[in-house]
């Protein structure tokens, strides 16, 4: 090869060095997902937490929660939670689905009503669609 030939190589390789150099961080991202400006690296736990119960109907319902340790909390689905960091997704009849969406890692829970209370509204239920269905 000629003496210049090497040279131009040379000059192109490390000129691509340089530019490629700093390309590994956009390389490792993801171009599709969202710009994250923070995240909480801990979010608290709600695994603990109990539905106890709950009223309303349509898109408005008061709940109750309990903790292992005995607190009781009440939450509505109009008003913002006493737990920092996360939000209702789903306020239906007998369950509760929460999120944290400005953790790190995602989070979700859903609280399900669940006791001997609860297993009797489900056995009425049942039997109400047993009658309305004549079987």
């Amino acid at each position: 090869m000629p003496p210049f030939t090497w040279r131009l190589m040379m000059k192109y390789l490390l000129i691509s060095w340089l530019l490629f150099g700093c390309l590994p961080p956009a390389i490792a991202r993801d171009p599709f997902a969202q710009l994250r400006a923070s995240c909480l690296s801990s979010v608290a736990s709600l695994e603990q937490w109990q539905l106890q119960g709950m009223v309303g109907k349509g898109n408005r319902y008061l709940g109750w929660l309990r903790s292992t340790q005995g607190e009781r909390v009440a939450i509505a689905s109009d008003r913002p939670l006493p737990f920092e960091d996360w939000q209702i997704d789903a306020f239906a009849p007998f369950h509760l689905t929460l999120s944290a969406p400005q953790s790190c890692v995602p989070q979700r829970v859903t609280l399900q009503i669940k006791g001997k209370y609860h297993d009797k509204d489900r056995s009425r239920a049942a039997a109400a669609e047993r009658r309305g269905t004549g079987q």
